[in-house]
């Protein structure tokens, strides 16, 4: 029997490992979380996807493959 509501997990390698509408969710999940006065990295909200994108952007690219940089994401699918 499986729990349909444990979440998926999924590791990003880089950008080509992140696909486009994802990239879009989680930006989206970070201002949000921002916004909402949760920890998710930026200190000053109220934050805009204008000024998440350009930090999502660097952490997937810096996720090279090894297992000391790479993103883990829980999903609900």
């Amino acid at each position: 029997m499986t729990d349909q509501h444990a979440p998926t997990f999924m590791q990003v390698s880089g950008p080509q490992a992140m696909p486009p509408e994802l990239r879009r969710e989680l930006i989206a999940c970070w201002v949000e979380v921002s916004n909402a006065g949760g920890a998710a990295g930026f200190p000053f909200p109220p934050v805009t996807v204008d000024e998440v994108a350009p930090v999502a952007d660097q952490l997937i690219a810096g996720a090279p493959g090894d297992d000391r940089d790479e993103i883990l994401m829980a999903l609900k699918l």
